[in-house]
């Protein structure tokens, strides 16, 4: 039974909701480890009857990043536990890019940090208009390099390095422009409009967006697991060196 999470496929839509309100959905090691079995049991058991993968956050914020509180203890045993922490997040980016159908993400409140990084590789994301987003990490020492890489796939560049080296928090509209969210909605629409992105995407062929799924990841394949060990490594590096 998932503790940080709720997962069900039902009416052909695979449901992930981040349940841990109180902590704003932060990824701790346990959750991610819950969203990649969420995944893999969709793997097993058949993908054949979803459409579209819909992600949200429990409460009225998305996901605040990695748990602070897990990486301050991570300190003080090494950098084998950080990286163990940073592989599986790299892997859970991997398992969402990857998917044979799309994913979907309703956004409340907005996103911090490897919360982007999540977000970074969603097909579709519906958003508040009142919602932000950042990567901070960069004021605290920390280089969220994975996050970087898989951010890259869908800002580019200029947007990514921008958005990266400043830290600074962007509203919803600045998040569109950059490409990283692609429709707003008022807080009073929020609930509609989603139902309507969902109706949307149910009336699609399943054959026709798989396939172009496939074609998109041939088009634009995913980092080579060297540069994500690499990147892994840095980050790990800068956490435990931002904490001397």
């Amino acid at each position: 039974m998932n503790e940080t999470l709720v997962f069900e496929v039902r009416n052909q839509i695979a449901r992930i909701i981040l349940s841990n309100p109180e902590n704003k959905n932060a990824l701790s090691l346990e959750m991610i480890k819950e969203l990649i079995s969420s995944l893999e049991k969709i793997e097993w058991e058949g993908s054949e009857n979803v459409k579209f993968a819909l992600i949200e956050g429990s409460g009225d914020y998305f996901c605040s990043g990695f748990d602070l509180s897990c990486i301050e203890k991570y300190r003080e045993v090494g950098s084998d536990k950080i990286l163990e922490e940073i592989f599986l997040f790299a892997k859970l980016l991997r398992k969402f890019s990857s998917l044979p159908f799309p994913a979907i993400a309703r956004i409340r409140g907005g996103a911090i940090g490897s919360g982007v990084g999540l977000l970074s590789t969603l097909d579709y994301i519906i958003t508040e208009e009142s919602s932000k987003f950042s990567i901070p990490e960069i004021k605290s020492g920390i280089v969220p390099a994975i996050t970087a890489l898989y951010l890259s796939r869908k800002i580019g560049l200029s947007n990514l390095a921008c958005f990266l080296l400043s830290g600074e928090e962007v509203n919803s509209e600045e998040a569109l422009r950059m490409g990283l969210i692609h429709k707003i909605t008022g807080r009073g629409d929020f609930q509609k409009e989603s139902n309507c992105v969902e109706e949307q995407f149910l009336s699609l062929s399943p054959q026709a967006l798989r396939k172009m799924k496939q074609i998109l990841l041939k088009a634009f394949p995913l980092p080579k697991t060297e540069l994500e060990e690499y990147c892994a490594m840095q980050t790990a590096e800068s956490i435990i060196s931002s904490g001397d």
